[in-house]
């Protein structure tokens, strides 16, 4: 037992001294303002009162001098350690040369802060080094007033009480952080759980209605055609489980509005902290219009290949990304100068190159990887440009007239061309498209222009987002040609299209989040029918919908919409389905 003991306690410096620093320990704030403050009011006052503490006093001077420490002891603490207490400790050599005592500062208390906070978020060297300092100001201390040794040893006593408490609390954040820690980890278990449960019983559904569809094709084409029905419907389940995992795992947080990386981000690739051969990247100077989707797909295959290279390519020393566009592809090449070794290929799914063919394969595109002549390996990936542009060129009254690869060139061009409808991407460099939107059909808008939106989750902070900075509709991108085809139609004719799967969710979410404010009241009062078509505009209907369900033509639900529009002064339907909630007509 007493070799055990021996060994921990030969052991403990080591450990002290590669102790991590405490994760973002918190800089200066208000309230480190307000102490500061407080403490210098404090010591000013104390000069006043104490006849000894003259304005000249060095004790006074030293002691106000070091009260700004206090705002950096969390980021900085070695750095205010050795300052404050450096400080201390020439004074106290200054006394044991000279034989002149000087006036405590009573205030000077607010030192025990600091080695306090050294203890609490310094790094275990840190922790060390500024005990030392700490320890010199000390003796120094104790001999040059040897007449107050037992006040010495009683204001060692509080030191080392500040101290422990530092540490204390230190390892008590870390008991938390573990315990959090095992809480994700659980809550990981069910989500695996759920993956293996759910999302990929859909998934295995559609491999297999996929290899029958390729079975019956030659043999009997109407097979193959219901194969891809049912495999469109387990498609959207899996995406729709995919949602509800992702809202439950980002419950706290609020979405993201940032745009993914894409092919303006490829530089951040040659990062020379990330260690490993240097990457050039060399990219073509028309990048064209891509689609998001498009960039997105680029930059992620050029990562997953440098991360490759990074690891495996062995005495590399430099990594080439080469990005080439034209008309009708997007080419990305990218190569090493490494050993060759054992085939990167080798294994079926060896180093992420299945990912990274499926990945280029969802867009149209090609995916191919090899060893070099004569050393080295290179990726070489090819995506068709298709996207949302050939889904809506192919229906017969829709044309696109213009699309933008940012925010800002996006409203620009819709300034310049005002086209009967927009369709912006949530999430898109420069500017967002909530901005985007609020630019073009905000309150503010003297011409509003129609606005869809899309995006790839269903984030309630999207929607609620899009809806008050003036978009007509909305949609998710697993709509399909013909929603999204109607959502545009819809618009243009100054109506509005949500997607159904979350109208009323996200609507009766809207109204509880509402601020406490009375809803603006109609100029006349509804009738019975405005009544009831309001209901079903507020549940996301359509015309369509609307005239079946209460059994009256078209043109009497677009009269009672538009007399709805006049009576509360809404410009779209969505503020109607807005008021129906904010007044609560609906149930929630």
């Amino acid at each position: 037992m007493s070799l055990v003991v021996m060994n921990h306690l030969r052991d403990l410096p080591r450990f002290l001294w590669f102790e991590p620093v405490e994760p973002n320990p918190p800089g200066p704030g208000k309230r480190d303002g307000l102490l500061l403050a407080v403490l210098v009011a404090i010591g000013l006052l104390e000069g006043a009162a104490r006849p000894e503490l003259s304005w000249s006093s060095v004790s006074l001077i030293v002691g106000v001098a070091l009260m700004p420490t206090v705002l950096w002891r969390r980021s900085r603490p070695l750095l205010m350690v050795s300052i404050a207490f450096g400080a201390m400790a020439a004074l106290s050599l200054a006394r044991l040369v000279t034989g002149h005592q000087l006036p405590p500062l009573h205030t000077g208390i607010f030192l025990l802060l600091l080695p306090y906070a050294l203890l609490r978020w310094g790094a275990g060297r840190d922790v060390v080094v500024g005990s030392l300092v700490i320890l010199a100001d000390a003796s120094f201390g104790l001999l040059s007033e040897q007449d107050k040794g037992s006040e010495i040893i009683a204001g060692f006593a509080v030191l080392l009480t500040a101290m422990a408490l530092g540490v204390a609390l230190r390892f008590r954040s870390r008991a938390r952080s573990h315990e959090l820690e095992q809480v994700r980890l659980r809550e990981r278990e069910a989500l695996a759980r759920d993956l293996h449960d759910t999302v990929a019983h859909h998934v295995s559904a559609i491999a297999v209605r996929a290899q029958a569809g390729l079975a019956t094709s030659s043999t009997h084409p109407a097979a193959a055609a219901d194969a891809l029905r049912v495999i469109e419907v387990e498609a959207s389940r899996t995406l729709s489980e995919m949602r509800a995992m992702v809202r439950f795992l980002r419950r706290a947080e609020s979405a993201e509005l940032a745009p993914n990386p894409g092919i303006a981000d490829l530089e951040r690739l040659a990062n020379p902290s990330a260690g490993g051969p240097d990457v050039d990247v060399d990219v073509s100077e028309d990048t064209g219009q891509l689609s998001p989707a498009v960039s997105a797909a680029i930059y992620r295959l050029a990562q997953e290949s440098i991360t490759n290279a990074r690891r495996h390519a062995r005495h590399a020393t430099r990594i080439q990304v080469d990005v080439t566009i034209d008309e009708t592809s997007v080419r990305l090449r990218i190569t090493d100068d490494g050993d060759l070794g054992q085939p990167r290929g080798s294994e079926p799914a060896g180093y992420g190159l299945v990912g990274m063919a499926e990945r280029a394969q969802q867009l149209g595109g090609t995916c191919q990887a090899g060893p070099n002549p004569e050393r080295g390996w290179t990726d070489d990936q090819e995506i068709i440009r298709t996207g949302l542009t050939m889904m809506l060129d192919a229906q017969p009254d829709i044309e696109v007239v213009g699309a933008a690869a940012d925010g800002n060139r996006a409203v620009a061009l819709a300034l310049e061309l005002r086209p009967d409808v927009c369709l912006f991407d949530i999430r898109m460099p420069g500017i967002d498209g909530i901005e985007a939107t609020r630019r073009l059909a905000g309150k503010a808008v003297g011409q509003p222009l129609a606005v869809v939106v899309i995006t790839t989750f269903d984030h309630d902070d999207y929607v609620y987002a899009a809806l008050k900075a003036g978009a007509r509709g909305f949609l998710l991108k697993d709509a399909g040609p013909d929603l999204l085809a109607q959502a545009i139609r819809a618009a243009a004719s100054g109506d509005a299209l949500i997607a159904p799967s979350i109208t009323a969710r996200l609507l009766s979410a809207f109204a509880d989040s509402r601020p406490d404010l009375p809803p603006a009241q109609p100029s006349e009062p509804l009738t019975n029918r405005e009544e009831q078509v309001l209901l079903i505009v507020a549940r996301g209907r359509t015309n369509a919908e609307i005239a079946g369900e209460l059994h009256m033509s078209l043109s009497t639900v677009k009269s009672h919409i538009a007399s709805l529009m006049t009576k509360l002064g809404a410009r779209n339907r969505v503020e109607l389905a807005i008021w129906a909630y904010e007044t609560d007509r609906v149930p929630t």
